[in-house]
């Protein structure tokens, strides 16, 4: 039996195949420029206290300028822009990846464990 496997196993590393193999030398790196250049665009970000929640997982910026966030434990919460305000708005049990809000204003939520 080993004996035919070690013959399989040689035939086909040893089998043509159409696709020729060639090198490719990657270009330089051009550094940081352009879009990609250092800026201090979130140098006066201020950051929101959670209390005590680990996440966020994703945001969202509702219609009438509420935030909405998920969280580690199947919280969704909701708050004002400056993080104040803080309150659960739902729970799923699971872990919410992402939601959104449909046209109706209905919050759709996809849970990776439900």
């Amino acid at each position: 039996m080993g004996v035919l496997l070690l013959a399989v196993v040689a035939y086909l590393a040893f089998w043509p195949v159409p696709i020729r193999a060639v090198s490719w030398k990657a270009p330089a790196a051009p550094g940081y420029v352009g879009p990609h250049a250092v800026n201090q665009k979130l140098a006066g970000l201020k950051l929101i206290d959670l209390g005590g929640e680990e996440g966020p997982e994703h945001i969202v910026l509702a219609r009438d300028g509420t935030l909405y966030t998920t969280v580690l434990s199947g919280n969704i919460l909701r708050m004002n822009p400056d993080g104040s305000g803080r309150e659960v708005f739902a729970n799923t049990g699971g872990r919410v990846l992402g939601f959104d809000f449909d046209a109706a204003g209905n919050l759709i939520a996809a849970d990776a464990v439900k």
